[in-house]
C-alpha cells in the first residue's frame, strides 16, 4: 500500500498507474477518492487535480489515453504534496485552489459549476470551459513545465484573498473587514490533519522517466455562483503551470475581446447594490466587533438556518447570538424559509433560492429565487 500513497517516499508511478487502470469502468472522480487505489486523496485534492489535468470529473478511466492517465496521476500527486505542505505550515491553501469553493474559475473567469457526482455524491467543483470530456482536446505538452514556485515557498495565511460569507465579495488578504458590507473575515479554525508529525515530501518538480510506459490492458479509449469579478494576478498564480486546452484558448481570447472593459463597472455597481440592500450587520455585545454569519448544522427544527455570532476565534468568543434570516420570507406553513443552492447541472447551477424548512415529504410548494443583491 505504501507504493500507492502519493505522499510516501516509496511511491511508485507504475503501481499507481496499474491501480487506476484496473478501475477502467469507473469515473475519475470516484477513482481518485477510492482509498484502496490512491490513499490520502481527499475531496479538495480531487477537484483541483482534475482541474489541473483539464478533465471533466464524469469521464471514465477507459476513455483516457495511457499518457493522460499518467498525467492525471502526476497532477494528483503534485497538488497532494502542496496540500499537505500548506496544512503543515498553516499556509494559505485557498490561494492555490482554482475551482474548489470558488464562484469563478481562476483560469478563465467563467462560472464554476457545483454539483454532487459519483457514487458517494461528494461535492464536486469544475469549470465546464476549462475541463473537457474529450481527451483529444487536452494538450499535455503544455504541462511539461515545472511549477512556477517551489513547494517550500507557499503563501502565508495573511496573504490569502478571502471571500465574504455574507455578500461573497473577494477581498484582499490585508483587509480584515469586507470592503462592501463591512462583515469581518471569518476565522479559520482548521488544524493540520496530521498533527505535529513530520511529513516527508519528495521533489515536486521531478519529471517521470522518459522511458517509462503504461502497463495496462485497459482500453485507450447554499449557495450561489454569483460572479465576483475576475481573479487578480496574485490569486491566479498557483504554483502550477497553466493547462489550456485547444478549445479553451480560443474561448478565452473571445472572452477578453468582448468583456475586457465592462467588468470593472459591473462589479462596482454590484457592490453598491449589495451594500444598499443587505440588512445591517450587528456587533457582538462584548467586543463591539461586526458579527459573522454561520449556519445551524445540528439536527433539529433550526437546522439550516442562518445566524450571527461573535467573529473572534473559538475560545475568545462571547455568547452573542442573533438570527440572520429574519428577513427571509415565510413558507405556506408559516415557518421561516431556508436558503439553499441549486446543485443540478444547468443554467441555474449555483443560484440560491428560498424553500420550505420541513423535511422531504412534508414540504409545501413554496419557492422563490434569492435576489442577486442579497
Amino acid at each position: 500500500m505504501a507504493c500507492l500513497d502519493v505522499c510516501s517516499p516509496s511511491f511508485s508511478v507504475c503501481a499507481a498507474l496499474e491501480a487506476v487502470c484496473r478501475e477502467s469502468t469507473r469515473s475519475v472522480c470516484d477513482v481518485l477518492l477510492d482509498q484502496s487505489v490512491l490513499p490520502g486523496i481527499g475531496n479538495i485534492i480531487k477537484n483541483e487535480a482534475l482541474f489541473l489535468t483539464a478533465l471533466h470529473p464524469a469521464v471514465r478511466v477507459n476513455q483516457l489515453q495511457p499518457e493522460l492517465v499518467r498525467h492525471l496521476v502526476k497532477m494528483t500527486r503534485d497538488f497532494t504534496l502542496l496540500f499537505y505542505q500548506c496544512r503543515k505550515q498553516g499556509s494559505a491553501l485557498q490561494k492555490h485552489c482554482k475551482v474548489y469553493k470558488c464562484s469563478r474559475c481562476a483560469q478563465c473567469s467563467g462560472a464554476v459549476s457545483v454539483c454532487r457526482l459519483g457514487n458517494d455524491n461528494r461535492m464536486t467543483y469544475f469549470c465546464s470551459q476549462c475541463q473537457t470530456k474529450d481527451s483529444t482536446e487536452i494538450d499535455i505538452r503544455r504541462t511539461s513545465l515545472k511549477p512556477e514556485h517551489n513547494i517550500k515557498h507557499v503563501a502565508m495565511k495573511q496573504e490569502e484573498e478571502w471571500s465574504c460569507d455574507l455578500c461573497t465579495l473577494i477581498n484582499r488578504g490585508a483587509v480584515k473587514f469586507c470592503e462592501a458590507c463591512m462583515s469581518p473575515q471569518a476565522q479559520d479554525t482548521v488544524k493540520p490533519v496530521f498533527g505535529d508529525k513530520t511529513l516527508v515530501l519528495s521533489d515536486l518538480g521531478s519529471e517521470p522517466r522518459s522511458g517509462a510506459r503504461l502497463r495496462s490492458d485497459s482500453s485507450t479509449a447554499g449557495i450561489r455562483t454569483q460572479p465576483t469579478g475576475p481573479p487578480s494576478a496574485k490569486q491566479a498564480s498557483s504554483g502550477f503551470p497553466s493547462i489550456p486546452t485547444k478549445r479553451r484558448r480560443t474561448e478565452m481570447e473571445e472572452l477578453r475581446s468582448t468583456t475586457g472593459g465592462k467588468r470593472k463597472d459591473k462589479n462596482q455597481h454590484m457592490s453598491s447594490n449589495v451594500t444598499a440592500s443587505l440588512p445591517t450587520i450587528p456587533c457582538c455585545t462584548t467586543h463591539r466587533c461586526p458579527a459573522v454569519i454561520r449556519v445551524v448544522t445540528k439536527d433539529g427544527d433550526n437546522k439550516g438556518r442562518h445566524f450571527y455570532t461573535c467573529s473572534l476565534p473559538r475560545g475568545a468568543q462571547c455568547n452573542f447570538f442573533e438570527w440572520a434570516d429574519l428577513h427571509f420570507p415565510m413558507c405556506h406553513h408559516g415557518k421561516r424559509t431556508l436558503m439553499r443552492g441549486v446543485l443540478k447541472l444547468g443554467p441555474n447551477n449555483g443560484r440560491r433560492f428560498y424553500t420550505c424548512p420541513m423535511k422531504q415529504g412534508k414540504q409545501c410548494e413554496f419557492f422563490r429565487w434569492v435576489e442577486q443583491s442579497q
